[in-house]
């Protein structure tokens, strides 16, 4: 079972729908988090470290004034109480190029310059790539 799955799902649909994340429903994926870190005896060293790249994130979103959206870095640091830090990391790669291709093509259809599309569906994509890839 992949609870992070039916995190990004939820998340995905209300940052397509409204343009952010639902904090209540993120709220309950950090318990679920902190529960299954405790149940499955998740070491805290492990678990810091692949929380970490969504609290840089997070912290970036400031610094961009609205280039990064803080709840894409609060998104990622909660897949990191679900994921070890390699698949944060991958996941955050292939988001990245995903998010940088679309860009490029709004880009090259002179829509780009200041578009704003949501970040949400391109960390699904780099999940389910990531996920894919580590299970091979």
């Amino acid at each position: 079972m992949h609870p992070e799955l039916l995190f990004l799902i939820g998340n995905v649909i209300e940052d397509l729908k409204e343009r952010q994340i639902h904090l209540p429903f993120t709220g309950l994926f950090v318990l679920l988090g902190i529960i299954r870190a405790v149940l499955i005896r998740r070491p805290f060293s492990g678990m810091a470290a692949a929380v970490l790249p969504g609290a840089v994130l997070f912290l970036a979103a400031f610094a961009s004034r609205g280039g990064i959206g803080p709840g894409d870095g609060l998104m990622t640091a909660v897949l990191g109480l679900f994921l070890p830090l390699e698949e944060v990391l991958l996941m955050l790669a292939i988001s990245f190029l995903c998010a940088g291709l679309y860009a490029g093509a709004l880009l090259m259809r002179r829509r780009g310059g200041g578009t704003a599309f949501p970040f949400a569906p391109f960390l699904m994509i780099g999940y389910l790539l990531a996920e894919g890839g580590m299970m091979l």
